[in-house]
């Protein structure tokens, strides 16, 4: 075990955060004495489990979704992973997929997984992991679960029953659960990759996984050209984010002119500005900052700003923009967007668009609460951190890091064959 190499990882991810993470002042934390406290446990790592592990917490304590460490592969494959894949809906968590060997529990809520239960799982993980409630982004679950696990005989416990497993050597494909469906009949719609279906009623349904396919508005804006849809659904339940520009031309179809969705803001200090800071409340208590301002040698104004860039709290203040004065949208009939705990990142900046711009009635759960572009650095212990650099709010203040984009119509439904959200969206279209 490199018990220097890790103090020189946390030494890196904690002095590239100082400079530009955005929200300090939205949390309440010591960020330089979780340093110092956390470099004699650095020396004191006895593997590279414990070293791993001690990564993720430290950046964890940012308290933000894209600020975290994910091991290296070498790391994982030495572990193992999980043979299912854990899924979540209507605040429990499920089977979404698996290997052959538990095919049985495929959709079943998990009840316990080694005799604890699920909420005691999550809790094991809040330490390591953003999370919203009882909500981890499920690919962050199963990169960290297993680290809690046993190589083998491993206990299962689903609504289906128990089963025995053992952690898997490599990551393989497994078979989905079965998705839910809206009981109204449909036809297909799309001819491209995104799924695409008409209902009754002339309702034209978009199945939209991510904002990583530049043709995605291209497909949606020639599905709304040949069906002149009565109402338009886009689910992006299970959209995973990606490139907010590609996103961005899907809002222009529904948006009209130039429109904002967010309020952003990022660190911005100059070398000068913090010296000067430093020299002032750097140094000086109160006391003596209230004689300075009584003697002239600076003003309250002067004496603020000081503060807030030594507490790491000046930032630039600006909003995304999409579209222009003079554009005209494709479709400005009704709109319904299906939103989840898994709709997160540039997903959340699209959803942030429509609903600032109140264009679209969102349905669902609230989603995610986590975006922003973060920096990426390879750390020398072989993992990945990310260190998020811009800080959002909704257009009129709303804060959603940390909480999510909450939808006009809360739908909240276990699994199973009947998409109640698809449904309550239809009939909101329909009426």
């Amino acid at each position: 075990m490199d018990n220097y190499a890790l103090v020189n990882d946390i030494a890196s991810v904690w002095k590239y955060a100082d400079e530009m993470f955005p929200a300090f002042g939205s949390i309440s934390i010591d960020w330089d004495g979780a340093f110092g406290a956390f470099l004699p446990r650095a020396l004191a790592a006895k593997d590279e489990k414990e070293a791993q592990l001690l990564l993720c917490e430290f950046l964890n304590l940012l308290e933000d979704g894209h600020t975290d460490y994910t091991p290296p592969r070498a790391f994982r494959d030495g572990i193992g992973y999980l043979p299912f894949e854990p899924d979540y809906a209507g605040g429990k968590w499920h089977i979404g997929g698996a290997n052959e060997a538990l095919s049985a529990h495929i959709g079943a809520e998990i009840i316990s997984i080694n005799g604890k239960s699920m909420d005691d799982v999550t809790a094991l993980l809040y330490p390591y992991a953003y999370h919203v409630g009882n909500f981890i982004y499920p690919s962050r679950m199963s990169t960290l679960l297993p680290m809690f696990l046993s190589k083998t005989g491993n206990v299962l416990k689903t609504a289906n029953g128990e089963a025995e497993f053992d952690l898997a050597e490599a990551q393989s494909a497994m078979q989905p659960a079965p998705a839910p469906a809206a009981s109204r009949a449909f036809a297909p719609a799309g001819e491209g990759k995104l799924e695409m279906r008409l209902y009754s009623g002339n309702i034209l349904y978009v199945k939209w996984d991510d904002c990583l396919y530049d043709k995605a508005a291209d497909e949606i804006c020639a599905a709304i050209a040949k069906h002149s849809p009565a109402g338009v659904v886009l689910d992006m339940r299970a959209n995973i984010g990606g490139m907010t520009m590609y996103g961005g031309k899907v809002a222009e179809l529904f948006i009209d002119g130039e429109f904002h969705g967010s309020q952003k803001r990022t660190r911005l200090t100059k070398g000068i500005d913090l010296a000067s800071a430093s020299q002032l409340v750097g140094i000086c208590s109160p006391e003596t900052i209230e004689k300075y301002i009584e003697q002239g040698l600076c003003d309250r104004e002067e004496a603020e700003q000081s503060r807030t860039i030594w507490q790491k709290q000046k930032c630039e203040h600006y909003l995304d923009t999409y579209g222009a004065p003079d554009h005209k949208a494709l479709y400005h009939g009704p709109l319904a967007v299906l939103t989840s705990r898994r709709t997160i990142s540039a997903a959340e900046d699209i959803v942030a668009m429509f609903k600032s711009n109140d264009r679209a009635v969102l349905i669902g759960e609230p989603t995610c609460g986590t975006t922003g572009t973060p920096l990426l650095l390879r750390l020398s212990m072989g993992g990945m951190a990310r260190i998020c650099s811009v800080r959002y709010a909704l257009l009129d203040g709303t804060e959603f890091i940390g909480r999510g984009i909450a939808p006009h119509v809360a739908v909240s439904v276990p699994y199973g064959p009947h998409d109640a959200v698809l449904g309550t969206a239809l009939e909101h279209i329909s009426h």
